[in-house]
């Protein structure tokens, strides 16, 4: 909440430092393996490169990074969630794929609304705000990067960042 409200009022500092990117996407899978292991999923990682130095906000590329991570988790009954990272040429692209339940094509903008919560799982309440996604949405624009969504119902979703070193 306190990182949405920085960013709705125009306040979110760019601290520019060079993060090992394997490194922290090795803490952000750390971090949640428990969380992935409770709904029996296996949580993945791979560097599809061999990653360069990359220069952003390290706090921020990993509230984007864990975030699309938790969510993967939270809209998952079974299966897996993989992320992937290719760092090179100044960017870094990562990816977040999961099994889960997937998203209709008309709430594909809603998905990153203040507030909207995906629909939840057979008859579970699914916990949380509604802010995750809009808080990585608006992160990534503030960072000058993009996101893209694919998913299909049934066969679950995956989530395209791409940022530019700054």
């Amino acid at each position: 909440m306190l990182n949405f409200a920085q960013i709705e009022s125009g306040k979110m500092k760019i601290h520019k430092e060079q993060i090992q990117i394997a490194q922290l996407l090795q803490d952000v899978v750390e971090e949640l393996t428990f969380e992935a292991q409770q709904k029996n999923l296996e949580l993945k990682s791979k560097i599809s490169s061999e990653p360069s130095m990359f220069i952003n906000d390290p706090k921020l590329v990993r509230i984007i990074l864990t975030n699309l991570v938790v969510n993967a988790i939270k809209y998952t009954e079974k299966g897996s969630v993989l992320v992937t990272i290719d760092a090179t040429n100044g960017t870094c692209q990562f990816t977040v794929k999961d099994t889960g339940q997937g998203i209709l094509s008309d709430k594909f903008e809603k998905v990153f609304e203040p507030f909207y919560q995906g629909e939840s799982l057979g008859h579970k309440m699914t916990p949380g705000v509604g802010l995750g996604l809009t808080l990585v949405k608006e992160i990534v624009t503030a960072l000058g990067g993009t996101i893209k969504m694919e998913s299909n119902p049934g066969t679950g979703s995956v989530f395209h960042v791409a940022l530019p070193s700054l």
